[in-house]
């Protein structure tokens, strides 16, 4: 908008400064373009959210507005239609009304831009905030992970242990049923050794004995001594 404003000056100037006609309507039709968007600038920005002490340099700068406008339109007929003394006395007070505008312009930028400070400054602590907060959430999920890996590892140790504990029992039961199977065939051969030489030792004698009374039964004892 100030940048507006002052080329519509530079156009009244322009006007003031020439003495062909054309080159006035050339320069007044200018204005009359720079003011129509001077104006749409001003409503967009009117249409922004502002606060209320914007609002409150905002209605400053429109009655301003009100007073330069009518003689920035009063100094360009002048000057179409010729009237350059009229014209060339008007220019100080419009330039003074305008700059009065600009002045109220200087300070809302100046507003916004201590507004725009004050959000950059809650937005950059708001992202601060939201680092630290990330970087809380990582350093306990990374806490958490590790006593949850310790938890498992020591677990799975112990369990890993418990698994070779049992499993040494198992081989150590295994050996002594081996050993006590080896037992148990020696002293299955030695038992049927035994009963081997037992009925061997006894079968011997009772083949005499069997035989003696064999002959006892038969009745030739006395036969046997005769023969004798």
């Amino acid at each position: 908008m100030r940048h507006i404003a002052r080329e519509r000056i530079f156009s009244l100037h322009r006007m003031l400064s020439t003495k062909d006609s054309f080159q006035r309507d050339k320069y007044w039709i200018r204005h009359s373009n720079l003011a129509g968007e001077f104006i749409a600038t001003r409503e967009k920005l009117l249409s922004l959210p502002l606060s209320d002490e914007e609002n409150q340099i905002m209605a400053k700068f429109t009655i301003t507005l009100n007073t330069s406008q009518p003689l920035q339109s009063t100094l360009a007929q002048n000057a179409i239609t010729g009237n350059d003394s009229k014209a060339i006395a008007m220019i100080e007070a419009v330039s003074e009304a305008q700059e009065q505008s600009l002045s109220y312009l200087d300070i809302l930028a100046n507003t916004q831009k201590e507004r725009n400070i004050v959000n950059l400054n809650r937005a950059h602590d708001a992202y601060q905030n939201t680092v630290n907060y990330l970087v809380l959430i990582t350093i306990s999920m990374f806490l958490f992970g590790s006593v949850l890996t310790f938890y498992i590892f020591n677990r799975v140790s112990h369990s890993a242990r418990s698994m070779l504990f049992i499993n040494r029992e198992l081989q150590t039961s295994n050996y002594d049923l081996e050993e006590a199977k080896k037992e148990s065939e020696v002293a299955n051969i030695a038992k049927s050794d035994f009963l081997a030489n037992m009925s061997h030792e006894i079968r011997t004698p009772m083949n005499a004995i069997l035989s003696v009374i064999g002959i006892l039964r038969s009745g030739k004892v006395g036969e046997l001594n005769e023969t004798g």
